[in-house]
């Protein structure tokens, strides 16, 4: 996964084969290390879950990312899948980084 933002490029890197919740989970773990290479791990987050499901007439992404405060409710992210589904978990998990907003994802 690649992440350019203001002039800077991140990447990481995760691998795995299986099925598309598996498929879900890399591409979400890929994210998350290029956010933390981007943000040199601060804060640092932890992949919660990473979901794609039918919402009324609409596939989407939900991403949730603890920071490893255990009192904290995990951080949410969500988006609609149009075309590219690991553009979507991409997408989700910058959301819930708070990274971007979804809703204009």
């Amino acid at each position: 996964m690649v992440l350019a933002a203001a002039g800077r490029v991140a990447s990481g890197e995760s691998e795995g084969v299986g099925c598309e919740g598996v498929e879900l989970r890399i591409a979400a773990e890929a994210t998350l290390a290029a956010i933390q290479e981007a943000t040199q791990g601060d804060p640092e987050f932890r992949l919660v879950g990473i979901k794609r499901f039918q919402a009324f007439d609409t596939q989407v992404v939900v991403a949730a990312l603890s920071n490893g405060d255990r009192s904290a409710a995990p951080r949410i992210g969500a988006v609609p899948v149009r075309g590219d589904l690991a553009r979507a978990v991409a997408l989700a998990v910058l959301d819930a980084a708070g990274l971007v907003d979804g809703s204009q994802a």
